[in-house]
């Protein structure tokens, strides 16, 4: 095992995952951002509105004006559970591209490694096409996980 030739494939996938995921990454940092900020200022009204509630409720039960603040506390749940939604959707797509990224690089390894498997001149053995194949997939599951903490 140790007298075979090396492949630059394996180090290009080693090497290349990580830029490709940092260079998505520095992409989408924006939106992400944007969408948590909002998401974020969302929740802190939601929370001010109901502080102010709790705070007033005797004035607001005495002047009969709980429909009206009922109706308003409703809107503002909305408008959070909304921007709630749309921060989850990209956070998720963000947990997502490293597995794809991994699965698009385990089928270019496939097609790329079963055809040198099959050709006569190459030395690409079954077991280190499996290997090489298992090592792509645990790279991207390693790089997804630094994403995800």
């Amino acid at each position: 095992i140790f007298e075979k030739e090396q492949r630059p494939m394996v180090y290009a996938a080693f090497f290349g995952f990580p830029l490709v995921l940092v260079a998505f990454l520095l992409a989408r940092a924006k939106i992400t951002n944007q969408y948590e900020y909002l998401r974020n200022r969302k929740q802190d009204a939601l929370i001010q509105r109901m502080s102010r509630s709790c705070a007033n409720y005797r004035l607001i039960a005495d002047y009969n004006q709980r429909p009206k603040f009922v109706e308003w506390f409703e809107r503002t749940i909305k408008e959070y559970n909304g921007a709630a939604a749309q921060a989850s959707t990209v956070s998720k797509n963000n947990d997502y591209f490293a597995p794809w990224l991994s699965l698009v690089i385990a089928c270019a390894y496939t097609f790329i490694g079963g055809n040198q498997i099959v050709d006569p001149d190459n030395k690409l053995t079954l077991g280190m096409f499996l290997t090489n194949l298992s090592i792509f997939t645990g790279i991207g599951s390693a790089y997804g996980g630094f994403y995800k903490t």
